[in-house]
């Protein structure tokens, strides 16, 4: 992944880690009673929390945060795996997956959050609405089968 893409990325992971980082702090001084000590740990937590909300709401579309809340559940906003799914769906949303004679095979997220791949032909026209595969490897292989037989199902 390149671009605006993994500048979110990187800086979603960096954000991620220093909150876990902060957090750790602030519940290990809340144990020794260290009061102000704790109070700098939770302001500091809240401040990077608004960060990385702030990514989230204004650079992270939503159908991208839907799809990893649709796999993860609820509670997982801030954790290491939730970033680690978003990554993901974004590499693949609108990945180039293929091309072969002329064909191009792209994978991304239809209207109803759902990963799935679709065909352009040659003339940049679409040959059918979307396809489901079980992944790149699968629909590569079906991909040029098609393309192959000139028959798209």
């Amino acid at each position: 992944m390149t671009g605006r893409k993994a500048d979110i990325i990187h800086r979603l992971y960096e954000l991620q880690e220093k909150m876990e980082e902060s957090e750790g702090y602030w519940k290990d001084a809340l144990e020794r009673d260290a009061l102000m000590e704790s109070e700098g740990y939770e302001e500091q937590y809240q401040t990077l929390y608004q960060e990385y909300w702030d990514i989230m709401m204004k650079e992270v579309e939503e159908r991208w945060r839907k799809y990893v809340e649709g796999i993860l559940g609820d509670g997982h906003f801030t954790e290491k795996i939730y970033v680690e799914e978003l990554e993901m769906i974004m590499e693949a949303d609108g990945k180039l997956v293929d091309e072969y004679q002329g064909y191009i095979l792209r994978s991304g997220m239809d209207p109803f959050g759902a990963l799935t791949y679709w065909i352009k032909a040659p003339d940049g026209g679409s040959v059918e609405e979307s396809f489901d595969f079980v992944s790149d490897a699968n629909a590569i292989v079906s991909f040029r089968d098609m393309v192959d037989r000139n028959e798209f199902y």
